[in-house]
């Protein structure tokens, strides 16, 4: 079966081969569409103008449908098929696009250590999931060198000072 696309690439290749360029095409286009026609129906006459075969009129009319009949039902076709496309691409937009958490989020963990680890865990795991695991493995980070510095100070330099 000829997809809409398939029937308009087709069109624009043979309409740019004859003519050496596209002059004219948006003008006839306009012309088809500003006597009452639809997108696709012009498209499909324009189409057919120009010899391209649509091999499902040619079947529709060996059922018995008469030419206008089945040119109708294919443009009625691309038009559905169009408004699909349209509908799948909108939909794969709006669920493309998805604001990622700020990077802001390091200073959490960086400031409070485990805690802020887990906060910032909790506040970013839906979001990015790769991120979460980040500013939980650097609040652990945070918290073993936090807790080195702390021991190092006790245990070689307030201590000692103690006893000397």
């Amino acid at each position: 079966m000829s997809s809409y696309d398939e029937v308009y690439s087709k069109l624009v290749r043979s309409y740019s081969g004859r003519h050496g360029n596209m002059n004219g095409f948006a003008d006839r286009m306009n012309k088809l569409t500003s006597e009452g026609k639809a997108w696709e129906e012009a498209i499909l006459q324009f189409a057919l103008e120009l010899g391209i075969e649509v091999p499902e009129i040619k079947t529709l009319m060996e059922s018995g449908k008469s030419y206008d009949e089945a040119t109708r039902i294919v443009s009625n076709g691309f038009a559905r098929e169009r408004q699909l496309s349209a509908y799948r691409s909108e939909r794969w937009s709006l669920r493309e696009y998805r604001p990622s958490p700020s990077s802001l989020w390091y200073l959490v963990p960086f400031f409070f250590g485990l805690l802020g680890g887990i906060v910032g865990y909790v506040g970013v795991k839906s979001e990015d999931k790769g991120l979460a695991n980040n500013l939980l493995n650097l609040g652990i980070i945070m918290t073993t060198v936090i807790d080195v510095g702390i021991s190092y100070f006790i245990f070689f330099v307030w201590l000692p000072s103690l006893f000397y």
